[in-house]
């Protein structure tokens, strides 16, 4: 290919989206035909009729064989369209067909012995690839109008179709490494989950033999509390827990939380936000002259706001 028509592709590769348009007309006159004219071709018949329907362009050479190209919008799916370009192969008889949307260019050969029309596919490609001197250089051998007339398009094509085969057989390798791969993880991980569900089983009945022997232990010690009339003062619970009993736990629990800070309950208080020298729940009862007696400063603040500031916002409790 000469050099100015090589970049000729590599100005069209590099066309925006709005320089192409968007419509199946724009696609047709600013792609596909100075596409093709950089391969050699200057005569096209335009809407050739077929199956009651017109081909954008019907390329007829000296030779036997023909090209059918179709120009769809730039958003369209080329895979909605593979039913009608079937239609019109079938109908014309062409040894290539050329479908593109502007930004996806394909091309099929309708005598690949494929049943799937899909599946007789020689190229898919992006207008961008057109910089690819490989990728080009592959494409003219097929679509080259010196080709076409000559007839050595059909070595081409089956050349193409034998690397398309070798293709298949690589991907097919690495489909059935992973296949297997995938197999075995997949088999691990089911072994897994079976081995984690066996685990969880195996705890529960562990489980119920704790608290059978725990239970057993209470009977022994209620026992030996009855011989010797013994108060039975320790409840299940804090016998089975080794230690102390649910309602000193919760004692303990109280003990422990953190009281809640009376700084960050000024902050919504508006009437006592700016008063300083309140650090603390009995400083704020003492401003506020809140008789605490024996309950805490903070209970004390809580019942008071309850009865003469219901409008404040509530002394937390202990979490």
């Amino acid at each position: 290919m000469e050099q100015h028509l090589k970049e000729k592709l590599k100005q069209l590769a590099q066309k925006t989206r709005s320089e192409i348009g968007e419509q199946e007309n724009n696609v047709k006159y600013k792609f596909i035909i100075p596409f093709l004219e950089s391969f050699g071709y200057k005569d096209f018949d335009f809407e050739h009729s077929a199956q009651g329907n017109r081909i954008d362009i019907f390329i007829q050479s000296n030779s036997e064989h023909n090209i059918l190209v179709e120009a769809k919008g730039y958003d369209k799916n080329l895979d909605d369209y593979i039913y009608q370009l079937k239609k019109y192969c079938d109908d014309k008889g062409p040894i290539l067909a050329i479908i593109s949307s502007g930004e996806e260019i394909r091309f099929y050969s309708p005598f690949l012995p494929k049943p799937d029309f899909s599946d007789r596919i020689l190229f898919s490609f992006k207008r961008e690839h057109l910089t690819n001197e490989i990728i080009v250089n592959k494409i003219e051998k097929i679509l080259s109008k010196e080709n076409l007339e000559n007839e050595l398009i059909d070595d081409f094509i089956r050349e193409r179709q034998k690397e398309i085969k070798e293709a298949n057989k690589e991907i097919q390798s690495f489909q059935n490494f992973n296949q297997e791969k995938i197999a075995k993880i997949t088999a691990s991980i089911t072994n897994l989950k079976e081995e984690i569900k066996r685990i969880e089983e195996n705890i529960k009945v562990e489980e119920n033999k704790v608290k059978v022997f725990l239970d057993e232990r209470i009977e022994q010690i209620d026992a030996v509390k009855v011989k010797y009339f013994l108060p039975k003062t320790e409840s299940k619970i804090k016998l089975r827990n080794g230690g102390n009993s649910e309602e000193e736990d919760d004692e303990n629990k109280r003990k422990k939380a953190k009281t809640p800070s009376p700084q960050d309950w000024l902050k919504d208080i508006p009437e006592l936000s700016n008063i300083r020298g309140l650090y603390n729940w009995a400083d704020i009862c003492k401003h506020l002259n809140i008789e605490v007696g024996a309950d805490s400063a903070r209970r004390s603040l809580g019942k008071w706001i309850n009865k003469c500031r219901p409008l404040w916002k509530q002394v937390p409790d202990v979490d």
